[in-house]
Order: structure tokens, then sequence, then C-alpha cells
């Protein structure tokens, strides 16, 4: 049985202390086009995405395309490393709010790639953003 949320338009995870690793598989992440409102508050989450299963491609970088999300908050996620820990590609055309608050662990912007192609390919974790240079 395959589950989707592609009507999801708002999610809040909050104070979920029993929450350690991620909020989404990687198959969720990728199919969720309606989503325009995401905050994650008070959890011990280590990635927001999780890696795709064992036995995918690893070469191959997962594509997260959130078309719809507009308001994207990060509050008090300790242990918060990445947004996704593997090689991908992220499109957020909307984004119009970003609050990340007490997450100490998780870089934010960064300004160039690891890799050929424009995809992330980091032993360290990657950043939530990049900045295009000028």
């Amino acid at each position: 049985m395959l589950i989707t949320f592609q009507r999801l338009h708002r999610l809040f995870v909050g104070n979920c202390g029993s929450l350690q690793q991620n909020v989404f598989p990687a198959s969720i992440a990728t199919d969720l086009p309606k989503l325009g409102y995401l905050a994650i508050s008070h959890s011990g989450v280590e990635e927001i995405v999780s890696k795709l299963e064992e036995g995918s491609d690893s070469e191959t970088a997962v594509n997260f395309e959130f078309d719809q999300l507009y308001d994207l908050m990060l509050w008090k996620l300790p242990e918060l490393k990445c947004f996704y820990p593997g090689k991908h590609t992220a499109k957020w055309p909307m984004l119009s709010k970003l609050e990340v608050v007490e997450c100490g662990k998780m870089k934010i912007l960064g300004t160039h790639l690891n890799t050929n192609n424009g995809q992330l390919d980091s032993p360290i974790h990657p950043p939530l953003f990049l900045v295009e240079k000028v």
C-alpha cells in the first residue's frame, strides 16, 4: 500500500521529544505538491528527510520541489544537522518566510557546491540553501 500526502497544505510537528531521526521518509518528501507551511519545533530530529532506503541508487541525486512552500519554520531543534543527508537538489520558488531558531548544528547558507551538475554531495551535512555568487 502506497501512502501519499498530495493534498497536505500545512504541517506542524511540535513537542515530540521521542522523534529522534527525521520527520519524513524521502519517498513522501519528494511528493508534497501542495505543502505551503511547514513548522517543526522542540524535538530531537537530526534531519528533516531521511535518506533513501538501502538498495536505491545512492549516486542519483534526490530532487525536492516544494513549489508551494511559502513558510518554513525550524525552532529549537538542537540535534538538527541537515535537511537531507545525501546528494540532492531542492527548489523553493515561493518561499517568503524562513525562521531558524536554536538549530545550532545546522548550516543554513553555503556558497559553493562540492560536485558537478549543481547537486549537493558532501561528507559533511549540506547547507539548507546555497547562495549563488554573482
